[in-house]
């Protein structure tokens, strides 16, 4: 995995931990698409691969489905958020 691949996909999950909200997969890569420089299919891909892995999981809160940060995703976010540049943070 190169460099920015994993940043991003750290990045994904340090805002995933940090947003105080619960927001759909559409809303959330608006989120992130408004303030990141990531475009849309990359953005699509790094969170598919974050599901498929478990990182990430898609849950129901109020009858949406929403996504949020697993267990498994706070530990591998804990272990690597010095990798995020703290302008991205």
């Amino acid at each position: 995995m190169n460099n920015s691949l994993a940043e991003n996909k750290i990045l994904i999950l340090y805002t995933l931990e940090n947003c105080k909200l619960n927001l759909t997969k559409a809303q959330f890569s608006n989120v992130i698409l408004e303030s990141v420089y990531i475009n849309y299919f990359e953005l699509q891909q790094y969170i598919e691969e974050l599901i498929k892995t478990g990182l990430v999981e898609l849950d129901v809160f109020n009858d949406k489905e929403v996504i949020v940060i697993s267990a498994q995703g706070k530990s591998v976010l804990e272990m690597f958020k010095d990798r995020i540049q703290d302008r991205k943070k």
